[in-house]
C-alpha cells in the first residue's frame, strides 16, 4: 500500500513551481499568483533543497526546465488531475453530476461539432465545468498524455503518443466553395478544374497533415497549384471559403451547417479519393476517467459517431 509521505512542503511549492514551469519566468507567476517575486524564488529554492536537484536553467529572459523539472513537472500535473478526479468522485455520491473536465481539440473541430455537442451536453448536465484548450493535433496529444486534459480530439499521426482511443471517425476530403457558383453541380472536381474556372486555392500549411496527403497524391503538380491561401487555420480557410473568395481542401468539419442550409457545396476531389482524416476521441493510456468525464466522454463518442456516419 502506498502511504502519504509527510514533506516540509506544502502544496504551494508546486503551485508556484507548476506556474514558474508553464509561465517560463519567476517575475510572470508572481503577476499570476500575486505575491511579490522573492516569494516565488524562496518556494522554489526550497524545493531544489529538498529534493537535492535543480529544477530550472536561469537564462537571460527566464527560467527553463532542467531534465530533473520536467519530470517533476509531469508527475505534479498527474497528481493534480488525480486530486481534482477523487474530487469530482466524492461530489457525485451525492447524486449530482458536477466537476471539470478538461477537452484539448483541433480548431476546426472545436469551432464546429463540439459547440454542438457542448449545448446539449449542458442541457442534461450543467454542473459540469469544461475547459477547451486548442492546438495542433500533437499538442493535443501530447496535452493528454501528460495530464494536461483529461479528453482529446484530434487528427491521428503517425507519432502519435500512447492514448487509449474511445471513438473514431474516418472523414472524406474535398472541395469546399460556394453553392452560387457553376461548378457547384458537379458530382467531383479536379484541382486544376477549379483553379481554371477561376476559384483560387485555400490550401492548408505543411503543418496540417491535408497538406502532406496532397501533395503525395498530385506529386510534383501540387508545386503548379500556387494557392491564393496557406493557412495553418482550418476555420480561416472555411470562412474564406464562405465569403467566395476561393475553394478549401479539407473536411466537412465546420461548415455542416452551410452545407444542410445550400450555401456552400461539399465535392470530392478524384486526387483524393483514397484519402481521409481520421478523427480520434481519446484520454489517458491508463483510461481513468472522473464521473464528469466520462459523461463528457459519452457526449463527444456520439458526436464522433454521428460525424462517422454522415
Amino acid at each position: 500500500m502506498v502511504r502519504v509521505r509527510r514533506s516540509s512542503l506544502h502544496a504551494t511549492a508546486y503551485l508556484y513551481f507548476e506556474t514558474v514551469a508553464r509561465l517560463g519566468s519567476v517575475r510572470k507567476a508572481a503577476a499570476e499568483l500575486h505575491v511579490v517575486p522573492s516569494a516565488v524564488s524562496y518556494q522554489i529554492t526550497q524545493l531544489e533543497a529538498e529534493l537535492n536537484v535543480p529544477l530550472f536553467h536561469r537564462v537571460s529572459r527566464g527560467v527553463q526546465l532542467t531534465s530533473a523539472g520536467e519530470t517533476l513537472l509531469y508527475h505534479v500535473r498527474r497528481a493534480a488531475a488525480e486530486v481534482e478526479r477523487g474530487r469530482d468522485f466524492v461530489q457525485s455520491l451525492s447524486g449530482q453530476l458536477a466537476g471539470r473536465c478538461g477537452l484539448a481539440c483541433v480548431e476546426g473541430v472545436a469551432v464546429g461539432p463540439v459547440v454542438t455537442a457542448l449545448v446539449s451536453f449542458w442541457e442534461r448536465w450543467p454542473g459540469i465545468r469544461v475547459g477547451v484548450t486548442m492546438g495542433s493535433s500533437l499538442r493535443v496529444f501530447d496535452a493528454v498524455d501528460r495530464g494536461e486534459a483529461d479528453l482529446g480530439l484530434a487528427y491521428a499521426t503517425a507519432d502519435s503518443p500512447r492514448v487509449k482511443e474511445l471513438a473514431r471517425a474516418e472523414l472524406a476530403l474535398g472541395a469546399i466553395f460556394r453553392a452560387d457558383h457553376p461548378l457547384a453541380r458537379r458530382k467531383t472536381l479536379r484541382l486544376r478544374e477549379l483553379k481554371d474556372a477561376g476559384l483560387p486555392l485555400l490550401l492548408p500549411d505543411p503543418s496540417i497533415g491535408v497538406r502532406g496527403m496532397l501533395e503525395h497524391a498530385l506529386g510534383r503538380d501540387a508545386l503548379r497549384l500556387m494557392p491564393r491561401l496557406e493557412t495553418n487555420s482550418v476555420l480561416m480557410m472555411s470562412r474564406l471559403a464562405l465569403a467566395g473568395a476561393g475553394v478549401a481542401v479539407k473536411t466537412r468539419i465546420g461548415v455542416e451547417q452551410e452545407l444542410r442550409e445550400g450555401t456552400a457545396v461539399f465535392v470530392p476531389l478524384p486526387e483524393l479519393a483514397d484519402k481521409s482524416q481520421r478523427l480520434l476521441l481519446f484520454c489517458r493510456h491508463d483510461g481513468l476517467l472522473s464521473p464528469a468525464g466520462v459523461a463528457l466522454a459519452g457526449a463527444l463518442g456520439e458526436m464522433v459517431a454521428a460525424l462517422a456516419a454522415a
